[in-house]
């Protein structure tokens, strides 16, 4: 949990957390994208798309969940419609 550096101190090992902090910085984009698309209710036009639930397509959006293939089509098809 702690490494030592070369001066001595100790320093705790972060490195699980910011894997997953640049995870949700990556996928607070995908929120973004998301809450441009559907400014009203977003987790819920995202879901009825997805077929999940709610809360589900909420950490989609917040970025607790990775983004599948899924995800990324549901957005396409949106876009181009």
């Amino acid at each position: 949990m702690f490494e030592e550096e070369n001066d001595g101190t100790t320093v705790s090992s972060t490195k699980g957390l910011e894997q997953k902090s640049r995870a949700r910085s990556e996928l607070s984009n995908f929120g973004t994208v998301v809450r441009a698309l559907w400014p009203r209710k977003p987790a819920l036009n995202l879901s009825q798309r997805l077929d999940i639930t709610e809360r589900a397509a909420l950490y989609l959006i917040n970025g607790e969940r990775k983004i599948t293939a899924r995800c990324v089509q549901v957005i396409i098809n949106e876009l181009f419609k």
